[in-house]
């Protein structure tokens, strides 16, 4: 295949990646309509996700942590920014060290998310300094934390923008690296399972370049699972995500689990506009959708909604009531 995977680096400034993607929910509210079934949830930790973590206090991540171990989540997980491990922030670590343990002493599964260091933003690198970037700090946090389940590559969308030459970047590179990070998580952390993360949205728009890399990645016998991220009402009216039907259907006969490891009713922009109901129905919709494909797990990815352990919102006590109703 030599179809490049970097010409779509304009297409993320246009809207590729996952929080740009979706529109304002504007249909009226409907009673929800339940499937019986089990689905496992987990929530985000943003104070301990991206630039947060050097933002905010132990003792305000711990605040976090409890309340999303209230809502009865089965795994905690964050968007870990290897910035704090390049420019060696002992402050920043001791704060994930910390939360690791506590997730552990609370009950709960840690997943780890892979991400950027947040300076690549303003200072992007080239992609073979990314490609050795990313087996470095994939085999960091397997070894150090021995995660329940790891997310390797988060959207290929997602890291495009800080790489400066994305152009060079082939479908079977991208195939081959993550081949090879899976190979770095279960030499490092066996019992780790690994995780595929795709842009439901990027898969349906274009097919060509990121339902080829699904595909490939079905293949390799160290991938435990292939995730589909699901944002926003425009995926919510594509006939209830239909195009996925396929890559599900690959994935499982691949002997994959199929996760969502990242959802939520609206964009990044559109948090402050989302009214509650909108949150109400795309929670029962989103987990119907767990129980009807045999999806095991439902990752809440916009948990800044969700308020504090003193004071949470209305948003919180709705997803709770809805995650009551598939336990």
């Amino acid at each position: 295949m030599s179809k490049t995977v970097g010409v779509l680096a304009a297409l993320a400034g246009l809207g590729v990646v996952a929080w740009y993607l979706g529109r304002k929910p504007t249909k009226p509210p409907e009673p929800p309509v339940i499937i019986p079934g089990l689905v496992n949830y987990t929530a985000k930790s943003t104070k301990l996700s991206y630039s947060n973590i050097t933002k905010n206090t132990w003792e305000s991540i711990q605040d976090e942590l409890k309340l999303l171990s209230n809502l009865n989540v089965k795994t905690i997980s964050c968007d870990v920014n290897y910035g704090i491990f390049l420019n060696n922030n002992t402050d920043a670590i001791s704060k994930l060290d910390s939360a690791a343990t506590w997730i552990h002493s609370a009950g709960k599964q840690f997943h780890i998310s892979d991400s950027l260091s947040e300076s690549w933003r303003n200072n992007p690198i080239t992609w073979e300094q990314m490609k050795q970037h990313w087996k470095i700090r994939v085999e960091l946090y397997a070894s150090r934390y021995h995660p329940y389940s790891m997310t390797t590559i988060k959207e290929v969308g997602f890291y495009l923008p800080v790489i400066s030459n994305p152009s060079v970047i082939t479908v079977d590179e991208v195939i081959q690296l993550n081949k090879d990070l899976n190979a770095i998580v279960k030499a490092n952390s066996p019992a780790t399972i690994t995780v595929f993360d795709e842009n439901a949205a990027a898969i349906r728009d274009h097919p060509e370049i990121y339902g080829v890399i699904v595909n490939g990645v079905i293949e390799d016998p160290n991938q435990d699972v292939i995730g589909f991220n699901i944002y926003g009402s425009k995926d919510y009216k594509d006939n209830k995500t239909q195009y996925l039907t396929d890559y599900i259907a690959n994935a499982k006969v691949g002997g994959k689990q199929v996760w969502i490891p990242e959802t939520w009713t609206c964009t990044a922009e559109q948090l402050s506009t989302a009214p509650t109901w909108a949150v109400t129905n795309w929670g029962y919709w989103v987990s119907n959708y767990a129980v009807t494909n045999d999806i095991p797990y439902v990752f809440w990815f916009f948990t800044q909604t969700f308020g504090t352990l003193a004071n949470p919102t209305p948003i919180y006590n709705t997803i709770k009531d809805v995650m009551s109703h598939y336990d």
